[in-house]
């Protein structure tokens, strides 16, 4: 709840500007033409926003089954809260030079890295890097997304921002949250492993021409 929040204050503040009302009623082309283009950072979000979904289902009840108490539990989760919301309050200083495309390089090493690490060991130390590491692969994907739409041109702001609200952080979790119970159920852990290679996609089909700002 608390990242989907964040998520909503940070979103593009760009208003479109010099628009017709025939330019923003476009229609169905405009949406055609703005996913073609975008296809490729789409394909990325969902991939990186998408891989939370087992962590979201299933990391409670993976960690109780290791021994670890409801409040342990707990006490984990805020963890990752904590340095997202941290990350989020620097990222201007931490980020400034860094475009979109550099940032959903960094959430892809960072969701390779924590996904598998968590589908390895349940031991607290490494417990503590991978929630650390949520500030990488849900906090650095958004400000991604962030920088890239805020890139675009007039409505496309809107129209774009509509999309990845849609599908990268409504859609795609949801679909996912569907594979992920399954696979929960017939590789136990394993389901961590296969999020982190549905993660290396994301390493080299970025999308190109975004600047830092």
């Amino acid at each position: 709840v608390a990242s989907m929040l964040l998520g909503m204050l940070l979103r593009p503040s760009v208003p479109p500007q010099g628009e017709s009302r025939q330019q923003e009623s476009a229609g169905w082309p405009a949406w055609r033409t703005l996913v073609a283009q975008s296809w490729r950072f789409l394909a990325c979000v969902c991939l990186l926003q998408g891989a939370h979904a087992a962590y979201y289902g299933f990391s409670a009840i993976y960690w109780q089954g290791a021994g670890y108490s409801a409040s342990a539990v707990g006490y984990l989760w805020s963890l990752g809260v904590v340095a997202e919301v941290i990350i989020f309050a620097l990222s201007k200083k931490l980020f400034r030079r860094f475009s979109a495309r550099d940032l959903l390089l960094l959430s892809a090493v960072c969701g390779v890295v924590r996904w598998g690490l968590m589908g390895w060991s349940t031991a607290l130390p490494w417990l503590i890097v991978i929630q650390i590491l949520h500030c990488g692969t849900f906090t650095v994907c958004h400000l991604a997304a962030m920088r890239y739409i805020a890139a675009r041109q007039g409505s496309e702001v809107i129209r774009l921002q509509a999309v990845y609200s849609a599908v990268a952080m409504g859609g795609s979790i949801a679909i996912m949250t569907v594979f992920a119970g399954y696979l929960y159920q017939n590789l136990g852990s394993g389901v961590f492993g296969m999020l982190a290679r549905g993660a290396l996609p994301a390493l080299v089909h970025r999308p190109h021409g975004v600047a830092a700002s």
